[in-house]
This record gives C-alpha cells, structure tokens and sequence, in this order.
C-alpha cells in the first residue's frame, strides 16, 4: 500500500488564540450530495444543469447557514458546476467565504468530475488536502477492478476556527457497475484513514454505489460508523437515490460514516441527527437524482 506521501510529510503545529476554551465541544454538520453530472445525454424527466443548480444552490445554502459549521463533501461535479456553485454559494452569502478543495479525476487539474470538499473559511482552516485514486496506482490518475470510470477520494484536515478542534474529513464516489472495484475501494478508503498522522476524529461522506448488504458497505461498517443507523434523531427514512425517472428504484447508496465508537460511552463523536432532503422543485422536476444527506455531530476536544 503506497503510503500517503503528503499526509504523512506534515507535521500539525497549531497555535490558539488566548480567548480560546480548550473545553469546548465542536459542534458541526456534513453534507453528502451527488450534485449529478451536467451532460447532454439526459434521462427524460431529467431537465439540464442550468435549471437545476438554482434549487440546489439554494438547498446548499439554506442548510449550510444555520448555526453550525458545515462541510460538504460534493459528487459529480465537473468544472463548470464547480465554479457555479462556488459562485451561487458565495452570492447568497454576500462575499467570498465559500471554498473547496478537490481536483477533476482525469488528470488530477480541472478534467473529468470532482469529489470536492466545499468550506466557509470564516469557520474552517484548511490544514492539508490531496487527493488519492482508487487504483493501485493511487497517486497517478487511474482505474482498476473492471470499474466503468477512473475514481477518487478527496482527503482533507480541517482546524474550525471557533473552538480549534481538528477533524480529517473525506469524500468519494464509488464505482457504480463493478462490485470488485467498491470493495477494493472500501479498503483502499480504509488503509488511508489509518495513514492519516493524525489521531483526530474522521468523517467519511460519498455515494458508495452500495446498499448496506454489499460487501463494500460490509467493510466499511467493520471500522466506521453508518451515521443513518447510529444516530440519536433521525428525520427522515427516504431513500438517498430517486433517479428522474417514476420507475426507478428508490435506494440507500449514499452514506456519511464517522468513527466506530461514535454515541458511545467515552467517545469523542457525537452523531445528533440525520436527515435526507427532498429534491423535488416547485416547478415539478428533481434537481438531482440523489437526495441530499444532512448529519449534525458533536466532537469533544482531545
């Protein structure tokens, strides 16, 4: 397992201002939504990207300015949506606070989609990023395991500037026709969460491709905690994926996982709720075929 070179180069030297309560607890949330993919090749009921984006800019940011600090890990986006959501963010926002961090997976710049992690850096300081392939040859863009495309994880640390506690936060997209590549993936998502150098608390988000009685989920499950299952309130029991058509099927393929201990005696992760969005519109159209998931978590300080 090729180790993560530029993880494992940093070292963590973090100062606090001196009004700063050491005691306190982090609270925050995370948002996982497939934004799906603007292409000319659409579903029937689908409607193009430019009608879309409006409703989920709109989603995005009514659920990311309540009173906690959010991160949202994003899934197909190519570049043009990237920059539209950073813009559509940014305007109902009134400045330039929103950011992301994340590269297009088919050259590691700005070609083929996203997995990006979007911030407010009034809340978050980026401490480090990168971005890994699912393939054995992780740091080279690539694919492996019959998957149908090339395939990432974006792995990030972030310090929330309120209380100074550190969270390492990924986000992914699995491979949506090979069963060998999402249990590849699931372990490949596994092994770097232990290179991470760091012992702070991790957060997984992504559309894994898989229902909780696949094997990939199956792995994950065997570190990490289902955030749908563990979670103290649970609004919702919707599904996570629609598609745009009445006949698809309605299921759970989208997750936010967090550590295994998570709502345990001792433990540092708190998950307080757990909701899925609706994604219809007022005009009668879905924004996307996946519905957003919403987690709200405590983390205790180290």
């Amino acid at each position: 397992m090729l180790v993560l070179k530029l993880l494992l180069c940093i070292t963590f030297v973090v100062s606090y201002p001196v009004s700063l309560d050491l005691s306190q607890s982090l609270d925050f949330q995370v948002i996982s939504s497939n934004v799906r993919t603007d292409t000319k090749w659409r579903f029937c009921h689908e409607h193009r990207w430019k009608e879309r984006k409006v409703q989920l800019i709109q989603t995005l940011h009514h659920h990311a300015t309540s009173k906690l600090p959010t991160l949202i890990g994003l899934q197909e986006v190519k570049h043009n949506q990237l920059m539209d959501l950073e813009e559509g963010l940014n305007h109902l926002t009134d400045g330039k606070d929103w950011d992301y961090f994340g590269v297009g997976r088919d050259n590691g710049k700005k070609k083929g989609e996203y997995a990006p992690i979007f911030y407010r850096k009034s809340q978050w300081e980026l401490l480090n990023g990168t971005t890994e392939w699912l393939s054995p040859t992780p740091r080279l863009p690539s694919k492996a395991w019959g998957a149908a495309d090339v395939r990432i994880v974006t792995i990030t640390t972030f310090k929330n500037k309120e209380t100074g506690i550190i969270i390492n936060m990924l986000n992914t997209h699995f491979d949506h026709k090979s069963q060998l590549a999402r249990g590849k993936s699931s372990k490949l998502i596994l092994d770097w969460i232990h290179q991470i150098p760091n012992d702070h608390e991790t957060f997984v988000s992504g559309d894994f491709n898989s229902q909780s009685s696949d094997a990939s989920y199956k792995t994950l499950i065997q570190d990490l905690s289902d955030t749908r299952k563990v979670s103290r309130v649970k609004d919702t029991q919707m599904a996570t994926y629609t598609g745009f058509e009445p006949e698809d099927p309605s299921t759970v393929i989208d997750f936010v996982w967090c550590a295994k201990d998570a709502n345990k005696e001792n433990s540092h992760t708190s998950v307080n709720k757990y909701n899925v969005l609706d994604t219809w519109t007022e005009r009668g159209y879905r924004y996307s075929d996946h519905r957003p998931v919403v987690v709200e978590f405590s983390v205790k300080p180290r």
